[in-house]
């Protein structure tokens, strides 16, 4: 006898099907998933249309679905063949929408994301933050000051350490990590998958993340050590952000990027990595940026990037066997 279909809703798309938050002051989930679709801070040369990202991951195709089809059950987790554990059973999720960007009111987006940030930490959720283009860490690490200290891991081809541009602007998308770098509670910041070649002007930038103390370690280099000792190799911190530049990868991997940087990583080396970090230190807060929805292939990039956050949250918060 066929079973009668269950009366649902159709409501808005999220990533994993996870349910909605449109107001803040009532959030209560583990892991909040916030849109921030700003790409004011990419240079002319950039392409353009990261803004449309946060959209486009709630469209990503998945295997994981929050609520099980079969038993209506809400955080019902999923079976990792490799760890034989259940992971992601009873973590909450909930999407908190899009903040919403003004144009040419960068003043005011600045304070909008810090403040809306701020709020979900408070709420006792952490962040997962979904841009946009590589200007974004700064704009949500800002909301940090409760975690000093706070270490910072970003995965990413570029240095994104230069200072301001020819025109004087200070906070843009190759700046972000050299204006959390002057942030008083930031400490340790270390910066896995370079490989993009600098022109001799970012010679400066380079030196001056080096003198800062900032860990790098490029994409041959990794390739070098491998997995487990990259790490290794990042400082043990009592709070960690995370920072996923989706240019890291290699672009047969996920095109959907503003720079299709050749020689990238493969999925299971970032994959690897990230649960990794999670091992180093608690993880309090999490981005991903520069997914170009425009210029993906299959809805490839999307899909990658939904697998990671997957993969990164269970180990965030891992289940016992």
């Amino acid at each position: 006898m066929r079973k009668k279909a269950r009366d649902v809703l159709s409501g808005v798309k999220t990533l994993f099907g996870m349910p909605t938050c449109s107001n803040l002051g009532e959030l209560s989930a583990d892991v909040a998933l916030l849109g921030l679709p700003f790409d004011y801070g990419s240079r002319r040369w950039c392409r353009g249309g990261t803004r449309w990202g946060p959209a486009a991951i709630r469209q990503a195709q998945s295997e994981y679905s929050y609520t099980d089809d079969g038993q209506a059950e809400a955080a019902c987790g999923w079976f990792n063949v490799d760890t034989g554990v259940e992971e992601l059973k009873g973590v909450t999720m909930a999407d908190c929408g899009d903040v919403n960007i003004l144009p040419t009111e960068n003043e005011g987006n600045f304070e909008r994301v810090a403040k809306t940030v701020r709020q979900i930490l408070a709420r006792g959720s952490l962040p997962v933050v979904i841009g946009g283009d590589h200007t974004i860490p700064f704009l949500v690490v800002r909301a940090f000051e409760r975690y000093e200290p706070l270490d910072i891991v970003y995965l990413d081809a570029h240095l994104d350490f230069e200072d301001e541009t020819e025109e004087g602007v200070k906070v843009f998308n190759a700046s972000a990590f050299r204006r959390c770098s002057e942030l008083p509670f930031v400490h340790n910041i270390t910066l896995i998958g370079l490989r993009a070649p600098l022109p001799p002007s970012s010679k400066k930038a380079y030196d001056a993340a080096l003198k800062y103390g900032e860990k790098i370690i490029t994409a041959n280099r990794f390739r070098q050590m491998g997995v487990s000792k990259v790490v290794e190799s990042i400082p043990e911190a009592k709070n960690i952000y995370v920072s996923l530049d989706v240019d890291v990868l290699d672009p047969s991997v996920a095109p959907g990027t503003t720079f299709q940087e050749p020689g990238g990583l493969s999925f299971p080396e970032v994959q690897q990595t990230l649960v990794g970090i999670a091992k180093r230190g608690r993880v309090v807060g999490f981005d991903v940026a520069c997914f170009c929805p425009a210029y993906d292939c299959s809805n490839m990039t999307s899909r990658t990037i939904a697998a990671l956050i997957l993969h990164f949250m269970g180990a965030v918060f891992p289940s016992k066997k």
